[in-house]
């Protein structure tokens, strides 16, 4: 099954309903925002390091995983990075 960010609509019919419930207020927006954060960490393609994910088209501040390929300590796979 693939995975897709959620986006809120402007007006949101849901998110108004919950607001005029002040049942969660704003808590809302940030919950779609952790969804989609843990969307992209699921969905994270893997690379031997800084240096090919920046080959590859991933921008500074973008996330990737390790091969377990590249040099150490990048020598594990499955590291969470960020590109710098």
């Amino acid at each position: 099954m693939a995975l897709s960010k959620i986006y809120a609509k402007s007006p949101d019919p849901a998110l108004e309903k919950i607001a005029k419930k002040q049942e969660y207020g704003q808590a809302q927006l940030a919950r779609i925002a952790h969804v989609n954060e843990v969307i992209e960490h699921l969905t994270l393609t893997a690379y031997d390091d800084n240096t090919a994910a920046l080959a590859a088209d991933l921008v500074v501040g973008d996330l990737y995983i390790t091969t377990g390929a590249g040099a150490a300590p990048l020598d594990a796979a499955g590291i969470v990075m960020q590109v710098v």
